[in-house]
């Protein structure tokens, strides 16, 4: 009997050992997936705590990066994580290794994420609302008062408060005006996935022999530029209008006046449901009035 206990007594501890080393390789693999971080692209004018952005630049925790109209960057994390930075976007950049994620605050500007890794979180704070996200592709637009967030691959979590909503791939979660809606993507919204897969990972041990133009191609950084929502309060708003109302037209009065709302015709007057109110109109005072397309 006292045999049998030794043995047990051996082989307890012997595994106690193993579990225990395993956890600390799994928490060094983790750890080390994001212990480097470097900007490897830039277009246009891109700064790093108020100084441009030579490359590769090293990024640090607690690092403030900003792009400038039409410009873009990419932030890369480790072996398996891209950000890439665009058209005014002001980001604040820290690391929490020992929860294996990485947290962004979006004060502005269009941010997209790809995330490479089951290992590593996401975590991107925007005014009030949280994207939490693993593994995927996901893209966020913030001015400040709209927010949209997409999810091309993998699934995320809105937090905001006391709410959670879980955001699966191919749907957006839109905020605005404290009125928050979770929709399908348009084909044109998908776009943006393809071209985060041109974006090439770098051996950021070797950051310095990277040659900067291979990481992403300028067609692939003109379009990107171009898919990021420069008007998001304004088409977030005319698209609850629109829900709310029917479909929007834009007059044109013959002093010049643009008015964009749902329109009802009475008598000789319109009456115009617009973001701001009801205003109303005499007929003989439009110059023109046509569909509302929608801004970018």
């Amino acid at each position: 009997m006292r045999k049998e206990g030794y043995i047990q007594t051996r082989l307890t501890n012997h595994l106690s050992v193993v579990i225990a080393a395993s956890m600390m390789i799994f928490g060094a693999v983790c750890s080390s997936s994001i212990h480097h971080s470097y900007i490897t692209f830039t277009s246009g004018t891109v700064r790093a705590d108020d100084a441009p952005a030579a490359l590769p630049h090293e990024v640090f925790p607690g690092a403030v990066i900003t792009c400038e109209p039409n410009s873009l960057a990419v932030l890369q994390v480790g072996d398996a994580i891209a950000c890439v930075l665009r058209s005014g976007a002001k980001v604040e950049y820290n690391l929490n290794p020992a929860e294996s994620s990485v947290e962004v605050k979006l004060e502005k500007g269009n941010l997209a994420v790809l995330n490479k890794t089951r290992t590593v979180r996401v975590n991107i704070a925007a005014g009030d609302v949280t994207l939490v996200a693993g593994k995927g592709a996901f893209d966020i637009a913030y001015d400040g008062t709209a927010l949209s967030v997409s999810a091309f691959e993998g699934s995320a979590e809105i937090v905001r408060a006391q709410e959670r909503k879980n955001l699966r791939a191919g749907e957006k979660f839109e905020l605005y005006s404290d009125a928050a809606l979770v929709s399908a993507m348009s084909t044109q919204e998908k776009r943006m996935y393809a071209l985060l897969h041109r974006v090439k990972f770098i051996d950021l041990s070797h950051a310095n022999s990277a040659a900067p133009s291979s990481i992403v191609p300028m067609p692939v950084v003109m379009e990107m530029i171009a898919l990021s929502p420069e008007h998001l309060s304004e088409k977030l708003g005319m698209q609850a209008l629109a829900r709310k109302e029917g479909p929007l037209s834009v007059i044109t009065t013959k002093k010049g006046a643009r008015i964009i709302g749902h329109v009802r015709a009475r008598g000789k007057l319109v009456d115009v449901a617009t973001r701001e109110g009801m205003r109303t109109i005499a007929q003989k005072d439009i110059l023109s009035m046509s569909p509302y397309s929608a801004l970018r």
